[in-house]
């Protein structure tokens, strides 16, 4: 008896989790959003490029060819960091990207944005 108790319970908890499976299938279909974006990978260009990467693969998406070294380097301000007494310093990331995306200095975020707002036009 009490195997039977345990075999019903197993297929009653079954049955629960494959409706919840199907009611979370829907609700993704019905009100998620996926997009094929085509993947940009970072590395090994860009270590710590990931928003050069990012914005690669949404411009591609959109239909503007884009070149994530291009972006890197060409239209995504950067500036250096610096050691000072007072610790590191760097430039403000509302305007430029501190150090170097493909470099053992980049992507450091020192305080605030991400420095993208001049480049994407916002």
């Amino acid at each position: 008896m009490a195997a039977a108790c345990r075999c019903g319970a197993v297929l009653l908890c079954c049955g629960a989790l494959l409706c919840a499976f199907r009611l979370y299938g829907r609700a993704r279909s019905r009100f998620g959003v996926q997009l094929p974006v085509r993947t940009v990978l970072q590395n090994p260009e860009l270590p710590n490029g990931c928003e050069a990467a990012s914005l690669a693969a949404l411009l591609n998406y959109k239909g503007v060819p884009a070149d994530k070294l291009d972006l890197a380097y060409g239209y995504i301000p950067r500036g250096d960091i610096e050691e000072t007494t007072d610790g590191r310093t760097g430039p403000d990331p509302e305007l430029a990207y501190a150090g170097d995306p493909a470099g053992g200095t980049g992507g450091e975020r020192l305080s605030g944005g991400a420095g993208l707002g001049p480049a994407c036009g916002g």
